[in-house]
């Protein structure tokens, strides 16, 4: 599990580590949004399953945290249409 949010410029092939995420997750879904945000939801941390989501401005460089899920998430898929 790691919080790490990394980008790459496959011109020079370099990574550039990114603000992390407020809870570090792993097994969530996450997609980028016709709204420029970059959305996770659900997964698991070593204490157990989420029902948390957060958004990332790519612009701001900055996480932000969303209205949770009733029931947690886990090994879920994201998907966004433009």
């Amino acid at each position: 599990q790691t919080p790490d949010l990394l980008r790459t410029d496959p011109r020079v092939g370099r990574w550039e580590a990114l603000a992390p995420m407020r809870t570090a997750r792993f097994y969530f879904a996450g997609a980028f949004a016709p709204d420029g945000w970059l959305y996770v939801a659900g997964g698991y941390t070593h204490f157990g399953q989420l029902s948390s989501a957060e958004r990332y401005c790519p612009r701001m460089n900055r996480w932000e945290p969303l209205d949770g899920f009733g029931d947690p998430l886990r090994f879920c898929s994201g998907v966004a249409s433009f």
